[in-house]
């Protein structure tokens, strides 16, 4: 590096000791970070910690929530519970439609027996009466879903007046009978018929 102005053509400036003084802040100077660089590196752990900070809380505000949300649905799930667990079975119940109404959609103001059933198992059931009286009716649930699966072009309503029509002037639990009856060789056999072509021969 050549220094043109006169006072650098003094002696001072061409001795050792100044060349290693020019050379060493040379190296300083081009070495030497930006100021925005030294302050993005200051920046940095403090971004960093606000960043794992922020993390730290929203994952316990998620837990909280996530806390209040089970709380909140074992809460409702047991107000639920409590109240569907009144349902009375209708025992005088004489149609093959009003049995299936119990069964699927449930009677005003009862759930459906069928919700029931899936959602506490036998637990709405208080006494032997219940269940008794869910097994007797059984059959008839069992057929008409079955016919449902086997002919899903049919209504539902069509298939309840089939068997309305057939149970005629049988008790309703004696026509449950014979449907279990039909139901259980039905299963048995071989059959290349759907239920209803077959419980029309017997």
């Amino acid at each position: 590096m050549q220094y043109h102005h006169p006072l650098f053509q003094h002696s001072i400036f061409k001795s050792d000791m100044f060349t290693a003084f020019r050379d060493d802040l040379i190296q300083r100077v081009s070495t030497t970070p930006q100021p925005e660089n030294v302050l993005l590196q200051q920046a940095i752990p403090i971004v960093s910690e606000d960043i794992r900070e922020l993390r730290t809380s929203t994952a316990r505000l998620f837990q909280h929530i996530n806390t209040c949300f089970e709380r909140l649905t074992s809460d409702i799930k047991d107000n639920t519970r409590s109240q569907q667990l009144e349902l009375q079975l209708r025992f005088g119940e004489t149609l093959v439609e009003m049995a299936w109404q119990e069964y699927s959609v449930g009677i005003p103001p009862n759930p459906s027996v069928k919700m029931m059933e899936k959602t506490f198992g036998t637990l709405w059931r208080k006494n032997n009466t219940d269940t008794q009286f869910y097994y007797r009716r059984k059959p008839i649930y069992d057929v008409i879903e079955l016919v449902k699966s086997e002919e899903a072009g049919v209504a539902e309503h069509e298939i309840v007046e089939y068997f309305e029509f057939h149970r005629q002037r049988m008790k309703l639990r004696k026509f449950s009978r014979k449907l279990n009856v039909a139901l259980t060789s039905y299963k048995i056999q071989d059959n290349q018929i759907s239920f209803r072509q077959y419980f029309d021969k017997m």
